[in-house]
């Protein structure tokens, strides 16, 4: 039997999970702390406030596009968390990360690690 809810399921894991990476890979400073700002004033959390610019940097039409706003709902409001960063800067075993340079082509880039990348994300907003 054919089930659509599966299907509609794993192409938003898709979706979500390209976007993410594009993000992570490419633009990880994308998001500045003066924008998140702007929004919080609004008087929503910084969380909701990074999901709504993350979703708009990526061209997600949260307003008009209904696929785009029940895939921000049920994925962007909830992965998005605020990590307590004095729990992992006070964390010995993360402390003693380090993260080496690699060289890939002519461009140098840096193998990023998933948690360090959100540390350092929130960390940098404040």
């Amino acid at each position: 039997m054919y089930d659509l809810a599966n299907d509609k399921i794993i192409e938003d894991n898709q979706q979500v999970f390209a976007l993410l990476s594009r993000y992570l890979n490419n633009a990880p400073d994308l998001i500045k702390k003066e924008e998140m700002d702007e929004i919080v004033k609004q008087g929503v959390s910084c969380e909701y406030a990074f999901s709504l610019l993350l979703a708009s940097a990526y061209g997600m039409d949260i307003i008009n596009n209904t696929v785009d706003k029940d895939r921000f709902n049920q994925y962007f409001t909830k992965m998005i968390n605020k990590l307590d960063v004095k729990k992992y800067d006070s964390n010995s075993y993360l402390k003693n990360i380090k993260i080496p340079v690699v060289k890939t082509g002519s461009r140098f880039s840096e193998k990023k690690y998933l948690l360090q990348i959100w540390t350092s994300i929130f960390r940098s907003l404040g």
